[in-house]
């Protein structure tokens, strides 16, 4: 991977992997031949501040020569995109982005799902101690290889963070989470639907 530096609130950066699976970490003699190959991941990310508003810009692009997906079904390849920003003043941030998925994770035959996508919107507020935020997903696309196709994919989410001394933060965040789902085959495809709440309570310790 390459940064470059940040020249006049630029910068930009490309990494390259020549493998997605394991390449002997998990003491494997053998090449991997499921997932993707040189993958290829390029991007880059502006800012700037003006009258005591702060604005972020970023966009990448990630794109990769597909493999197996677990069996004999081979992977389609890929170029994704995605393209995001933030603007913040008063202690107020609001923020988005998009991603188009492309081919990323669809099989060459036999697939169940369409196009690819997600995009997501969320603002928070800092005063002192405290933080507070609320975000909203829409997603459509594969979760698993060849496998499951998620055709609707929300997330409403809401979180608070809070400094109870230098260093040291409780946080909590709750999240719900509605799916529809297509798994099967494109001839014989089964549907589904998922829904569920998640609530994390964690602190965090800075040192």
């Amino acid at each position: 991977m390459y940064l470059t530096p940040r020249i006049a609130g630029v910068q930009a950066g490309i990494s390259y992997a020549p493998q997605t699976g394991s390449e002997a970490q998990s003491v494997v003699a053998l090449n991997p031949s499921t997932g993707y190959k040189d993958f290829l991941e390029f991007g880059a990310n502006y800012e700037r501040a003006v009258a005591g508003v702060n604005f972020v810009l970023s966009a990448t692009g990630s794109t990769a020569s597909g493999q197996s997906a677990g069996g004999t079904q081979q992977l389609e390849d890929f170029l994704a995109w995605q393209i995001g920003g933030k603007v913040s003043y008063a202690g107020f941030t609001l923020g988005g982005s998009y991603i188009d998925a492309d081919d990323f994770n669809r099989p060459t035959t036999g697939a169940v799902g369409g196009d690819q996508y997600s995009w997501n919107v969320g603002v928070g507020y800092t005063s002192g101690p405290l933080a507070i935020a609320a975000s909203y997903l829409k997603a459509e696309g594969y979760k698993r290889a060849a496998d499951t196709f998620a055709n609707d994919y929300q997330l409403y989410g809401v979180g608070l963070a809070y400094t109870l001394a230098p260093g040291l933060v409780l946080e909590s965040d709750l999240m719900f989470v509605n799916e529809e789902l297509t798994g099967g085959t494109a001839a014989a495809p089964v549907r589904a639907d998922n829904e569920g709440y998640v609530w994390m309570l964690a602190t965090r310790l800075n040192f």
